[in-house]
């Protein structure tokens, strides 16, 4: 089994291909997307494909039983099951496919002739070895968790275990309980299934001090009323609940005599949560239904099942280990210097700013693999949500289709719609299924996902409030969470624009990029999280771009944005001494109003009075100046029509392009 370079979806194929039976993941965990994976499980090609082409990102399950089992070496918590697998590799085993799991582990696959259960820390003599069997599963190489990848160590085929493999795993621990007679079929695949689903869903913790015994033989017990085996019921919790559950968990023996209790002294007929009268019941509180493709588990859910119980499950780096994973994973541009990809941006200005033009065309510079600014892009999928509807959107998009040369089936796919990111998850989960099946259709990865605008996608919220745009956030983190791609929001700035974007400041906080697009044709970045600031600001114009005629032959038009360097603006060859003189008194200030926190904005006031000082060191305010303010004007005129300095307000100006 070769895995260089394969997607999930083709790693699911090569399993299949080998006669193992695969099944979908939820991306980034080991919980199942489908809660009835067992039966679902399967080898047939249309099935893998119908699963991964819904979701690529999807990690792979690999099924085991059925003339399979995975020898799992577990060296969590220090557990040595590596040395207990070197010793079975000594003893007993053939060469065969073996991969690493993320946390330092391995699974071993086997061929068998027979049924062999699942085992957990229970192989007499081989302590922190589990096995896989019937109705279990491990997951598949080339699927992605938190901790990491799981990559293959060999591409040796698949051997057939040995005799001496049954006869180490025939032997069990002497703890096996003397109790009633079972009253149905004990471990049925439907019975096991349930079981672990309360254990990694429902099931309660058991704290040491706050009544963690009597948990543990409330949860064996359950398992024993779920018609399991005392072995079984020992196999599942040390697999599903003893690491997540248990604080501190219980070493392998010490719960096998909980169960072994458990099993002896428990009250009810044994599988009575099956057979009883109250089954119907039972079987709904424990049927996770929202456990299927199209409705990913809750956050929660997903944190309960992989035991995360934060503090308790920190990772914490030394500077050592920090600066390992910091260089180990490349940075991944989406604009080259200007936006990373799977980050939260802000794109946002004044009321026709041209907003909306510019973020198109970084969208159709991503959809082409074109650089935008002259920076590289990631090619890739983009999905725009124009939520203030058609109106003139779609001549927009022809007129870019126009401008950068974009194909019919170039992958900028736009949906003219009103979403609801406010007040429910519905509309977010709709924008990653739609995104997830936009980049089914081009064939590439989904890159940027566009909502234009915040203020009407939340959903009759209030942009100020703290509770309204933290829930905007949730779903802006929800799609990225799904799709793996950035997410911009085209938003407004307030009265002035340098005060930033309006609205609460958790979206400042929130966001990984803002951009400021400003009316005079420049944009800036305001904040970059893992990027350097923009030293100067890029420099664009607005550009009539004809599209073509209506029905009644009339011409249409929009608009493009065109990027430009300073030398394009025509700037005077000499500007006269005293205008040079103004200018450079306005640099000084400029200066000082940066180093003060004011942006570099000065007043007309401020300049004027300090190019009189300039002139006569001994002049003062009241006194008859060296030049009238009206003789000044002209000059500062000059100075602006060649935008070496520009409005910001009434009587305040800035540094513009020209400088």
């Amino acid at each position: 089994m070769t895995e260089s370079a394969l997607t999930k979806h083709q790693h699911a194929l090569q399993y299949a291909a080998l006669g193992i039976r695969v099944f979908p993941l939820w991306p980034g965990t080991k919980i199942p997307a489908l809660q009835a994976w067992q039966h679902a499980a399967t080898t047939e090609t249309a099935k893998v494909d119908n699963w991964w082409e819904e979701n690529p990102h999807y990690n792979i399950g690999v099924a085991t039983g059925r003339g399979i089992i995975a020898i799992d070496a577990d060296v969590k918590k220090g557990k040595p099951g590596a040395q207990s697998l070197d010793a079975l590799d000594l003893e007993i085993l053939p060469t065969t496919f073996r991969a690493s799991t993320p946390s330092g582990g391995s699974h071993t696959l086997l061929i068998v002739d027979r049924t062999i259960a699942n085992r957990a820390d229970t192989v007499d003599g081989y302590p922190g070895i589990d096995i896989r069997g019937e109705n279990g599963y491990i997951v598949g190489i080339g699927s992605t968790t938190p901790e990491g990848t799981y990559t293959a160590l060999n591409d040796a085929p698949i051997a057939t275990a040995p005799d001496a493999l049954y006869e180490v795993l025939g032997k069990r621990p002497n703890h096996q309980a003397h109790t009633d007679t079972p009253v149905v079929d004990l471990d049925t695949e439907a019975n096991v299934a349930k079981a672990t689903t309360w254990l990694m869903l429902r099931a309660p913790k058991a704290i040491e001090g706050e009544g963690g015994d009597q948990n543990t033989f409330q949860t064996a017990a359950m398992l024993r009323d779920f018609g399991l085996s005392q072995a079984v019921a020992l196999d599942l919790m040390l697999e599903h609940w003893n690491e997540s559950h248990a604080e501190p968990p219980w070493q392998p023996d010490e719960l096998a005599l909980k169960v072994q209790n458990a099993f002896t002294y428990a009250t009810g007929s044994w599988g009575g949560k099956t057979a009883a009268a109250d089954f119907d019941t039972v079987d709904e509180e424990f049927d996770v239904s929202t456990i299927d493709i199209g409705t990913p588990p809750s956050k929660e859910a997903i944190a309960a099942a992989q035991g995360k119980t934060p503090p308790k499950r920190w990772k914490i780096y030394q500077p050592g280990a920090s600066k390992l994973k910091a260089t180990a994973t490349p940075l991944n541009p989406l604009i080259d210097g200007i936006i990373n990809q799977n980050s939260f941006v802000v794109l946002y200005g004044a009321p026709n700013a041209a907003k909306t033009f510019n973020a198109l065309d970084m969208a159709g510079a991503i959809a082409s693999g074109q650089p935008w600014c002259g920076r590289e892009t990631s090619h890739g999928a983009v999905l725009y949500i124009a939520t203030e509807g058609e109106g003139g959107i779609f001549r927009r998009i022809a007129a870019l289709a126009i401008h950068r040369g974009l194909t019919d089936d170039a992958p900028l796919f736009l949906a003219p719609v009103g979403v609801n990111l406010g007040t429910t998850e519905e509309d977010a989960r709709a924008i990653a299924r739609y995104g997830m099946l936009a980049a089914k259709k081009a064939d590439l990865p989904l890159r940027l996902v566009v909502v234009d605008t915040l203020a009407r996608s939340l959903g009759g919220g209030d942009e100020n409030s703290a509770q309204d745009m933290g829930a905007f956030i949730r779903n802006i983190d929800l799609i990225r969470e799904e799709t793996g791609a950035t997410t911009m929001v085209i938003h407004h700035t307030g009265k002035d624009e340098n005060r930033g974007a309006r609205g609460h400041s958790s979206l400042f906080g929130a966001a990984d990029t803002e951009i400021l697009v400003r009316k005079d044709g420049e944009i800036e970045t305001t904040k970059q999280r893992d990027l350097e600031m923009l030293k100067d600001p890029l420099l664009f114009k607005l550009v009539d771009q004809a599209i073509g005629e209506d029905p009644t032959g009339r011409e249409l038009h929009s608009a493009i944005v065109e990027y430009v360097d300073v030398s394009e603006f025509d700037a005077p060859a000499v500007l006269t001494s005293d205008e040079l003189a103004l200018f450079e008194v306005f640099k000084r200030l400029a200066e000082v109003s940066e180093l003060e926190g004011r942006k570099g904005v000065v007043t007309w006031r401020e300049w004027l009075f300090a190019f009189y000082r300039s002139r006569d060191t001994g002049w003062r305010e009241g006194e008859r100046p060296p030049f009238t303010e009206r003789h000044v004007g002209t000059w500062k005129h000059a100075i602006e029509g060649v935008k070496y300095v520009i409005k910001d307000g009434r009587n305040m100006y800035r540094l513009g392009r020209g400088k």
